[in-house]
């Protein structure tokens, strides 16, 4: 079986973490499918660990010439289907599509423009009707789907990624050291991250959980780490609290930053899947996270569970686990065992499941897709 793979959106933000690893997942646990990634020449894909056959493409992924390249590379590479792991999906391809569907934010929050976030949604649409199978990052999400845009349970399959390999516990001296001379940073701390898309992020809800843990007597350096524009609504949390916000670090930096914390706060009111919630699960980290969206799911017994928005229940939760180091480690180890739940490998064999199935339906006239049929 053929398979093309729109590589063009990895970077270090959910949906990137999720094409690489991917990417890496099927080319190691099933060698023998004909994956084909189309990637851009700036932006490869790391190490995946096996040769892969690769398609440089240059047109610009908003727009119609790009469509256009991808429609004419399914043709060209004579694919059985092909898999675009955002919403945007090439409508022309002459195969079967599959698309994954991270989120439904656009539906249920205010997250753009007017005109942006119409547009958005339309793009959504457009992928679902196109799309022969619809990949969902959790049970959730698959909910969502059905709920919102009414799609029918049989054409969905709810796949859960894991976290990448190098998000791994065992804290040493050596990178408290190196996050010393590097940031600043001083153990213990308590750590949460900042957004660009702040809105559902609650970034002001974990402030005010680290000042309310303060209050009752916990100490601790609190640390940011992530986009400042997610701390433009949180102007009087971080005068009071004066965190150590450090702004984007290296990815590489990440992994370390989790395990070396003694809690990680997760305050979000949605989220399709929470990979920081995971992530910090399998670096070692005690996790204290909302139950927005999916993260009650995903965390299972792996973490200390608020209610959203709930700042004081969720300082209490900071403070019990400072102060109490036996049940800290409780729930490191209970992470740690949650995380390891979630195995790329089964990912990649679910995942070649969902080609096997899209393979055998027909592609929809471009008339369906766009609602033109019968006019």
């Amino acid at each position: 079986m053929r398979v093309g793979f729109d590589g063009r959106w990895y970077n270090h933000s959910g949906v990137g973490i999720y094409v690489y690893g991917l990417a890496r997942a099927m080319r190691e646990y099933v060698p023998d499918l004909d994956f084909i990634i189309y990637e851009y020449e700036d932006n490869p894909l790391p190490d995946l660990g096996r040769p892969y056959e690769r398609r440089i493409v240059k047109k610009p992924k908003y727009s119609v010439a790009g469509q256009l390249e991808i429609a004419g590379c399914c043709k060209h590479d004579k694919l059985d289907v092909f898999h675009a792991p955002f919403y945007l999906v090439p409508v022309l391809a002459s195969c079967p599509i599959i698309v994954t569907i991270h989120d439904l934010m656009p539906f249920l929050f205010r997250i753009y423009s007017w005109p942006h976030q119409m547009i958005v949604k339309m793009g959504y649409r457009m992928a679902a009707k196109r799309a022969a199978r619809i990949i969902a990052v959790s049970r959730h999400s698959a909910g969502d789907l059905q709920r919102i845009m009414h799609i029918p349970a049989e054409r969905i399959s709810a796949i859960s990624h894991g976290p990448l390999h190098s998000f791994t516990p065992g804290a040493t001296p050596s990178e408290q050291l190196y996050l010393a001379e590097r940031y600043g940073i001083k153990t213990p701390y308590v750590l949460t991250l900042s957004f660009t898309n702040w809105k559902t992020k609650n970034v002001d809800v974990a402030l005010k959980a680290m000042l309310a843990a303060a209050q009752m007597g916990a100490a601790f350096q609190p640390v940011v780490v992530g986009a400042a524009i997610g701390l433009a609504n949180c102007a009087e949390e971080v005068s009071r609290l004066k965190p150590l916000v450090t702004g984007y670090v290296p990815f590489d930096d990440l992994p370390m930053l989790y395990r070396n914390a003694a809690v990680f706060v997760c305050a979000s009111a949605y989220e399709g899947l929470g990979m920081p919630v995971l992530e910090a699960m399998a670096s070692g980290c005690a996790v204290v996270t909302s139950s927005g969206g999916s993260l009650p799911e995903v965390a299972g017994p792996g973490a200390v569970l608020v209610p959203t928005g709930d700042a004081d229940a969720m300082g209490s939760a900071i403070y019990r686990l400072l102060s109490d180091d036996a049940e800290r480690r409780r729930v490191r180890c209970s992470g740690i065992r949650r995380a390891e739940q979630f195995s790329w490998r089964e990912v990649a064999y679910q995942t070649r499941a969902v080609y096997e199935a899209a393979r055998r339906q027909r592609v929809l006239p471009l008339s369906d897709v766009l609602g033109l049929k019968g006019a």
